[in-house]
């Protein structure tokens, strides 16, 4: 059992470089004219995979249960963000006239909301069930959130700077930027802890969720911090934007193979699934 597991779980690593690489040779194959409309498949892709993980996972446990909740608004976030992306079709665009841009800032800040409440969640899940004793290490704890509340600053400072003086300015069309920046400053900062979760369940079946979930951080990281590079050296092009776009491919493909993961380690990983943990983590309050 445990090996057959270990082997769907590796399948499952592979499924964010192989949704990376297909659009990246997609984007390459077709020429820069055609770039944009092979990345915007991609976005919207990654983006049904993402609602697709999140599904999984949260149908995984039963109502009122305390991951459930975590993964219905990682559900909630992806799905926002598709109903933004439904400005750019003719018909919605033509319907909303003058109010796109305010549409698209506001719903991505709610898509975001639900982001932030999500790590949150995440960030918090074992402490809360019990099974990780916050108290343990403050120090180091303290270090790292610091370290990761300054690396989110560099990363988002510059570009959130640029974008609020742009809608001070009267452009809302820098609205969903800020919205953006502002979710991945805070789920940065919020990451630590998921890592942490990631590190302690390492050896057990739970490590994979966790630590898919803390590689999907890791590329939004990565998307961020190279959008951040290429604007403060004003480099532009096409092949920018697939490398760039490369980072949530991974992103998204991540989230969709934690979703699968954490319900394959809850309904069918067996008694080890967790370091020291119940293999179904029944310790979670519920509603």
């Amino acid at each position: 059992m445990t090996e057959y597991a270990g082997g769907a779980f590796g399948k499952l690593l592979a499924l964010p470089f192989a949704f990376a690489a297909l659009f990246a040779l997609a984007a390459l194959a077709v020429g820069d004219a055609a770039v944009p409309q092979v990345l915007v498949v991609e976005v919207e892709s990654g983006r049904l995979l993402a609602v697709a993980g999140a599904l999984v996972a949260a149908r995984t446990f039963d109502r009122g249960d305390y991951l459930r909740r975590a993964w219905l608004l990682g559900l909630a976030c992806f799905a926002t963000l598709l109903a933004a992306d439904a400005a750019t079709i003719p018909a919605v665009a033509a319907a909303l006239g003058d109010r796109a841009d305010l549409y698209c800032g506001v719903v991505s800040l709610v898509a975001n909301v639900w982001w932030i409440a999500q790590i949150w969640i995440l960030a918090r899940a074992w402490s809360v069930a019990g099974l990780l004793d916050d108290s343990s290490d403050a120090v180091g704890r303290r270090v790292w959130l610091a370290a990761a509340f300054v690396a989110a600053v560099a990363i988002e400072g510059g570009p959130f700077v640029h974008d609020a003086r742009a809608l001070l300015d009267g452009r809302l069309l820098a609205l969903p930027d800020i919205a953006d920046e502002i979710g991945a400053a805070v789920g940065l900062a919020l990451l630590v802890p998921v890592m942490r979760t990631a590190w302690t369940m390492r050896g057990g079946l739970l490590r994979w969720p966790w630590g898919m979930l803390t590689a999907s951080g890791l590329s939004w990281a990565g998307l961020d911090a190279i959008t951040a590079l290429g604007d403060a050296v004003h480099a532009t092009g096409p092949r920018l934007s697939v490398a760039t776009e490369g980072f949530r491919a991974l992103a998204c493909g991540f989230y969709c193979a934690a979703g699968f993961a954490q319900r394959r380690a809850v309904t069918g990983g067996g008694p080890d699934a967790g370091s020291g943990a119940s293999w179904r983590p029944g310790g979670f309050p519920r509603t």
